[in-house]
């Protein structure tokens, strides 16, 4: 692993799924996550490869939800030794980050002259806000100023140069579903759109022409929505 473009995230096993969520989106923008589901490998000693990464990673992203706030365990045992490692760092350098799951308090949690709380934490259940340490990790790491997209988006995207339309389509619904979006009906549309056209290729009521003609409308139009969801995030 390159640890220069590592970011560790830690969490509370409440907060696992979501967390999960967050380890793939990352990854579909280029981050190497440090997730110990993914990152620790068959028959290593657990405690001592958690020292390493925390030590080594780029960035330590400490989650919080109201699930997890006040749980004792491993994830306190991570925080302490990330807030000693920070403390080795120089003045000014970014390496920990308080990450809130949802809109609650951060926990008061003082490692010797660092208190959590003197933090900034990153509101990620706020679509920009996510959408800004994304930017700022992928910047920070690649040294390159690029816009970074809806991580689930880029997937889309993946899909369609893939061929896999259906697949796209049915990701878009989920997106677009759970930001609220205004253009929920017209991706619904394009999926019956895609339906009745697969139903008519295989009956042969149209050939493949035609089929492929009207699969890259669809997709065509699946690309337009996501321009148009990005601009308004």
């Amino acid at each position: 692993m390159d640890w220069n473009k590592a970011v560790f995230l830690a969490y509370a096993k409440e907060d696992k799924i979501q967390v999960q969520k967050i380890y793939n989106e990352l990854l579909d923008i280029g981050i190497t996550p440090w997730f110990d589901e993914e990152s620790l490998t068959p028959g290593a000693k657990w405690e001592d490869r958690i020292k390493e990464a925390i030590s080594n990673c780029k960035f330590f992203l400490a989650f919080f939800s109201k699930r997890s706030i006040g749980k004792t365990g491993y994830i306190q045992k991570e925080l302490k030794l990330a807030l000693k490692e920070l403390e080795k760092k120089p003045p000014g350098n970014t390496y920990f980050i308080p990450v809130l799951l949802e809109n609650i308090e951060l926990p008061k949690i003082t490692v010797g002259t660092i208190n959590l709380g003197d933090f900034n934490a990153s509101r990620i259940f706020e679509k920009k806000k996510k959408k800004k340490l994304y930017e700022y990790l992928a910047h920070s790491i690649t040294q390159e100023n690029i816009q970074v997209p809806v991580p689930k988006l880029v997937s889309i995207t993946d899909f369609l140069l893939q061929g896999e339309v259906e697949k796209a389509l049915e990701r878009l619904i989920m997106e677009v579903k759970e930001i609220n979006s205004s253009y929920t009906n017209n991706v619904v549309l394009l999926m019956s759109q895609y339906k009745r056209l697969k139903v008519d290729y295989i009956s042969n009521i149209i050939n493949s022409d035609d089929y492929n003609m009207n699969l890259n409308k669809i997709s065509f139009s699946v690309l337009e929505i996501i321009d148009l969801i990005e601009k308004e995030l």
